[in-house]
């Protein structure tokens, strides 16, 4: 498996779900995304969950959490 992370969006799913979406059960972390990378040695995996400031849904909320997402990707780039 390359090492690209997978990023669910408004779910209530646990991460299992990205390896066995029907078989995962829900969870109420109260994370707004939840992103999920497996090893490229497949021998474990990397999740991190992602909230909404205040848990309040509003545009610039949003675009705070995007910007915490796309800046942990290019911190994570910045690490191989």
């Amino acid at each position: 498996m390359n090492n690209i992370p997978f990023f669910f969006v408004e779910s209530n799913r646990h991460y299992q779900s990205f390896l066995s979406y029907e078989e995962a059960g829900e969870t109420s972390t109260g994370a707004y995304t939840t992103s999920f990378l497996q090893s490229p040695s497949n021998d474990g995996v990397a999740m991190s969950r992602y909230y909404l400031h205040k848990d309040e849904k509003t545009e610039e909320t949003i675009q705070a959490l995007y910007s915490q997402i796309f800046e942990s990707i290019e911190t994570n780039d910045d690490d191989r």
